[in-house]
């Protein structure tokens, strides 16, 4: 329990899957959050084996994640 949140990973018990994961508030003071309320739901709806990835239309040639667009830096603020 990690900031009044019960974090549970589900497997399914025949076969070992991880069919996904569920965020429950178990310390309503603490998480800010009445109890028993879901705040994190997952779900792995399907599996596939393939051949080939998919095509990335607007990935980079680099496979890299920067950004095109310039941004200014951020100053210190004087204290």
């Amino acid at each position: 329990m990690s900031r009044g949140i019960l974090e549970q990973h589900i497997f399914d018990p025949e076969t070992f899957t991880y069919p996904g994961e569920r965020g429950t508030v178990a310390d309503a003071k603490v998480a800010g959050a009445p109890a028993g309320s879901v705040l994190a739901l997952t779900a792995q709806l399907k599996v596939s084996v393939v051949d080939a990835l998919p095509e990335a239309h607007d990935a980079s040639k680099d496979g890299s994640c920067e950004m095109t667009t310039e941004t200014a830096e951020p100053s210190p603020s004087a204290s």
